[in-house]
């Protein structure tokens, strides 16, 4: 049978509430009785049940973070730094899956307010959150998009997508490329205009593909494009074995830069240019972020950060000619 804290506090012969206090580490408690308590709670194999606290102080101690994968993109590493962020402050961390339907967001949202969370956070289109709002608001639960553009009204934690379409777009200028094909990326239209407004600096063409099937046929049309400014790092490694199976070399043909900054991008054997995002930095300033909020904090903030350019070996001159 599982002890309780009552049993646990007769043992000691201390009050409850002191042995309450001592688990959590009080400078309260001396640090003589804090260490006697946490030893024989060891020993007894004792686990706080925290229900009671969380009625009395309405807090549950659990954030929720919902999003739609972490598979082939940077946003493993952000749903681990925002994990071990709320796990060494004491919080437990509940992720929600969710597919891109408004149904499946409704679903895990109800399953976050019916555990109670304390607040939670989005990497996901503000599409599907926005409707959702006043039942956020009307269950006072406060909520910050993390990786994510919105309207200045909302918290947000975001990488400068601006930026970073400039950074890529100014690199392969620098390289000699006059045509360059980049995603059409209508889901970051901050980057879009990044590109752009390098583009029309550095009087580069730009043109757009929508995916990556159709780069082959659109390299085939447009023998000027030297150079190819992908969505994602997993999306430019799709692209080089595109266009290795069309019988074009990176950098050789066509020189490749990502976007993200994924941790294979480093690797002898793909030496890929990227625009790296701050990853580690969006899931702690994400957390930091939340919890002023949480205590109190509510005026609304968004913060923008920058991105770095990791050069590698996909990126070179054009063939001279083109």
């Amino acid at each position: 049978m599982a002890i309780t804290l009552n049993e646990l506090a007769k043992q000691l012969g201390l009050s409850n509430a002191t042995v309450s206090m001592a688990l959590r580490n009080s400078p309260r408690i001396a640090a003589d009785t804090r260490e006697r308590v946490r030893k024989l709670a060891g020993e007894l194999n004792y686990v706080p049940n925290n229900f009671g606290r969380g009625l009395q102080s309405r807090r549950s101690r659990l954030l929720g973070y919902m999003l739609g994968t972490v598979t082939r993109s940077f946003l493993n590493e952000l749903l681990e730094t925002v994990g071990f962020a709320s796990m060494y402050d004491g919080y437990g961390l509940l992720t929600g899956w969710v597919p891109d339907t408004p149904e499946a967001f409704r679903s895990q949202l109800h399953l976050m307010l019916e555990k109670n969370v304390d607040a939670l956070i989005f990497t996901l289109t503000g599409e599907l959150v926005y409707p959702h709002i006043p039942l956020l608001r009307a269950h006072r639960k406060p909520f910050i998009f993390c990786s994510c553009y919105c309207p200045p009204e909302y918290d947000s934690v975001v990488g400068d997508h601006y930026l970073g379409g400039r950074m890529a777009l100014e690199h392969l200028a620098e390289a000699g490329h006059r045509a360059v094909l980049v995603s059409e990326c209508r889901s970051l239209e901050e980057r879009l205009r990044g590109y752009s407004d390098a583009a029309r600096e550095r009087e580069v063409t730009l043109h757009c593909y929508r995916s990556s099937g159709e780069i082959p046929a659109m390299l085939d049309a447009m023998p000027e494009v030297t150079a190819i400014a992908a969505f994602s790092d997993a999306e430019a490694l799709e692209i080089r074995h595109l266009l290795q199976d069309s019988g074009r070399s990176v950098p050789g043909d066509v020189s490749l830069i990502g976007y993200d900054g994924a941790w294979f991008t480093q690797e002898r054997e793909f030496s890929l240019t990227t625009v790296a995002q701050p990853v580690q930095e969006i899931g702690r300033s994400t957390y930091r972020r939340l919890t002023e909020i949480l205590a109190g904090d509510s005026a609304p903030r968004q913060i923008l950060l920058a991105p770095s350019l990791r050069p590698g070996a996909s990126v070179a001159p054009p063939k001279t000619g083109k």
